[in-house]
């Protein structure tokens, strides 16, 4: 019986120790590493710094994680048997997941080589950048009065605009002044206009401001400009449509004091363009009241008598203009343009007046008188203009040749301006005679 009890105690102790020590006998817990490279999709080369997480498969809780260094690869050391789950992630890159990566006690190593990380693939909305020019711009040599961007100038005319631009004044018989000096110059696109030598308030007045694009108020003129004006250059820029196929437009204004219209159809097709533009305004009778009184005292009472005048003066204003242009561009280098702009306008006075004398001491010499008077004046005229400009590959400078007269004359001032444009950079040119007006301008870049 003795030994029976300790044959099940010896039996005991073995089971208990093989439940402590288990299978295979004891010793510490196997330990791997997990390893890999991971390499660019597109560009083949090793991502450095992606981070490289591990988790247990299926698990959301991560074990451990590490960086890739600068050849890309990363360790995963000290990892027990089990089957994992690696996640790889970089900027730019969609992160990138490896499940069922298994090690064992057998294989506690898990080698996975070269593992493809793409970059992410979004397709971005087109992105619109829009900007908009200031209302008034300051540049190094002259001050920019944006007047398409203003909308209070619409339904006036060209007076009406410059009384907006800055250091230009105009008076009440529409003289335009800068910073107080009259003698000023005034281009319309850059070129002189021969109605403006005429009557230059008058024309002012019949330019609509729906044609004005900008107006450049050149205080210091450069070289490029004629030595004429102390006062500056006033350049009136008109709309130009760039826009290809048929395009055009119509406006018009009704008010108390004048009424006007402008409308305007364009062209473009390749390198070929072709505009045209009427305009004009007609004011209401503008009336004016006018009245005196005058006593005259002499030493003869008899004579004395009292002179009483009334009158009214009333003004009707009209005024046209159109332009109709054409350019075609050779190349890049070589454009041709030539336009015509005619200009018709007048002013109608009226005025009457009575007039009264009145003796005192002798009422047979009292008398009356009406005086009625009328007035027509017009202006008008026309301007053609071609001009031929060639561009420089270097754009150090370009050549542009003015033409105003015959046709007849057209040839030879081209072939003289293709000739002058072979004239090497460093000469700069101005020549200037009755029919061509002939200069070079520097582009300083």
């Amino acid at each position: 019986m003795k030994r029976f009890y300790i044959l099940i105690a010896l039996f005991c102790f073995a089971l208990s120790a093989q439940a402590q020590f288990g299978v295979g006998g004891g010793g510490p817990t196997t330990t791997g590493r997990i390893s890999g490279t991971i390499i660019d999709s597109l560009t083949k080369k090793p991502m450095d710094y992606a981070s490289v997480g591990l988790y247990r498969s299926g698990g959301k809780s991560p074990i451990t994680g590490v960086v890739t260094d600068e050849k890309g690869n990363f360790k995963l050391d000290n990892i027990k048997p089990g089957v994992y789950k690696l996640a790889i992630s970089f900027i730019g890159y969609p992160t990138k997941y490896i499940d069922q990566v298994t090690t064992t006690p057998s294989k506690p190593d898990a080698k996975l080589g070269q593992v493809l990380l793409a970059p992410s693939s979004h397709a971005l909305k087109e992105v619109s950048v829009v900007g908009q020019a200031a209302l008034i711009e300051n540049k190094i040599d002259k001050i920019v009065y944006n007047a398409e961007k203003d909308l209070t100038a619409a339904g006036g005319n060209a007076t009406d605009v410059l009384q907006k631009v800055p250091l230009v004044a105009v008076d009440l018989n529409g003289n335009v002044s800068i910073r107080g000096d009259q003698n000023v110059r005034v281009l319309i696109n850059g070129k002189p206009s021969g109605a403006t030598s005429a009557s230059l308030s008058d024309v002012l007045k019949t330019i609509p401001a729906d044609q004005i694009k900008s107006i450049e108020v050149v205080t210091s003129p450069s070289a490029k400009y004629d030595a004429e004006g102390s006062a500056g250059i006033l350049n009136i820029i008109t709309k130009q449509k760039n826009v290809s196929g048929i395009s055009g437009s119509i406006s018009g204004g009704v008010g108390t004091r004048q009424n006007n219209g402008n409308a305007n159809i364009n062209y473009n097709h390749n390198r070929f363009s072709l505009s045209a533009n009427a305009g004009g305004n007609a004011t209401w009778p503008q009336t004016s009241l006018t009245s005196s009184d005058q006593n005259f005292n002499y030493s003869d009472p008899t004579k004395h008598y009292e002179q009483t005048s009334t009158g009214t003066s009333r003004v009707k204003r009209h005024g046209v203009i159109g332009s109709v242009s054409a350019g075609y561009d050779f190349n890049a280098y070589n454009n041709l343009r030539t336009s015509i702009r005619l200009n018709q306008g007048g002013f109608d006075p009226h005025s009457l007046s009575t007039t009264n004398q009145t003796y005192y001491f002798d009422h047979t010499k009292d008398q009356s008188y009406t005086s009625d008077g009328r007035g027509h004046n017009s202006f008008g005229g026309f301007d053609w203009n071609i001009d031929y400009t060639h561009k420089f590959k270097k754009k150090v400078m370009n050549w542009t040749c003015l033409h105003n007269g015959a046709i007849a004359k057209l040839l030879p001032i081209i072939l003289t301006c293709i000739r002058r444009c072979l004239i090497p950079l460093k000469t700069i040119l101005m020549v200037k005679t009755t029919s061509i007006l002939y200069k070079p301008t520097i582009l300083y870049l």
